[in-house]
């Protein structure tokens, strides 16, 4: 559990889902039975066994695939057979991920902001994703960025300029901002690249070029 003092990232009312009524499971006896050979076997398919941490993962991926999130009625399912997942060493009862939950992971992986070495994803549109994207800006070199000349060519330069260099300069940080922030998320080099929404190349993390292109168009 955790706790929270902010009323204003607290989800509203009518979109809390009841807590799930998970029943106390009875342990498999037959399989408890206090021997060596007995605990050496269940020890040997504990490790087997070991699913937490990819029920886990399913499960964070699967609510935020679902357009209904993590109150989906699939992402539901998964979240009790991680409950059975952390039982398991008390229980001996083997946690199922469901067979159209794997499915739809292998369609379409993970969200960039699970993003591994291995594996397909896609651009999360949740705000898990954009605030993902918004964190990823912070490795950038800042001092290079607040250094970088902003000052254009003679030729832009008109008479009577100087009334809208505030405004100018706050739209200029603004976009400055977003372009490298696309740089960053979606490996593009150049400013044209973002506008046209076409990388020369992509992040190596980054497989559906179609998605990201169009995640970059808008």
């Amino acid at each position: 559990f955790y706790v929270c003092w902010d009323k204003e990232i607290m989800p509203p009312k009518h979109l809390e889902h009841p807590a799930c009524p998970y029943h106390r499971i009875a342990a498999d006896e037959e399989k408890n039975k206090c021997t060596q050979v007995a605990l050496a076997n269940f020890v040997a398919r504990c490790f087997a066994s070991d699913a937490l941490g990819r029920i886990a993962t399913a499960h964070l991926a699967i609510s935020d695939i679902q357009p209904n999130g993590a109150r989906d009625s699939l992402a539901i399912e998964v979240a009790k057979a991680q409950s059975l997942a952390v039982d398991y060493p008390k229980t001996g009862v083997s946690p199922l991920i469901p067979e159209e939950a794997r499915k739809i992971l292998n369609e379409h992986g993970l969200p960039d902001f699970m993003k591994s070495s291995q594996g397909r994803h896609y651009i999360s549109q949740k705000p898990l994703g954009s605030l993902y994207r918004r964190a990823v800006t912070f490795d950038l070199n800042y001092e290079y960025v607040s250094e970088k000349s902003n000052n254009p060519k003679s030729l832009y330069l008109l008479p009577g300029r100087e009334k809208y260099y505030k405004v100018a300069r706050i739209c200029y940080s603004r976009y400055l901002s977003k372009i490298i922030r696309l740089k960053v998320c979606f490996g593009i080099q150049s400013d044209a690249e973002a506008l046209l929404g076409r990388a020369l190349s992509w992040h190596p993390n980054i497989h559906d070029f179609g998605k990201a292109g169009k995640a970059v168009e808008h």
